[in-house]
């Protein structure tokens, strides 16, 4: 991969499906699965947009839950998780504009769409779907 910018959305898109970067020959890391977990949600609620309702609510709630399990509130961790779990360029810049807000303390209104275990229910999903290292 080439880009340019930093912070063109495109290099989150290319390090989400992890293309080989041009100037170091190997794959891009894969997101952490768990963050993947959580954008999986989200890109389940992108048909009424990420701005308002249920989509906003998502998104606001996850990032907020994993935020707490000490994983900080990164946009470009969040970014590529997104782009990783199959997400809209469309909806892309809603993602990075509330993790932002999140993470400079922001508080977004938003009702309860998730219990407050949903990280450790992400967690043993994303546990469940690993597979075991080959013998």
């Amino acid at each position: 991969m080439q880009i340019w910018a930093r912070n063109d959305m495109v290099r989150h898109w290319l390090e989400g499906i992890c293309a080989t970067d041009l100037h170091h020959p190997a794959p891009s890391t894969p997101p952490d699965p768990l963050h993947r977990a959580a954008c999986e949600l989200i890109v389940n609620e992108e048909y009424n947009g990420l701005s308002t309702g249920n989509g906003k609510a998502t998104l606001v709630q996850l990032v907020r839950f994993i935020e707490v399990e000490r994983y900080a509130a990164d946009i470009d961790v969040w970014l590529r998780a997104y782009f990783a779990a199959g997400g809209s360029f469309r909806h892309a810049a809603t993602v990075k504009k509330f993790v932002g807000e999140i993470r400079d303390g922001k508080r977004h209104r938003a009702p309860q769409r998730f219990r407050h275990e949903i990280v450790s229910i992400l967690r043993e999903q994303v546990e469940r779907e690993r597979p075991l290292p080959s013998e």
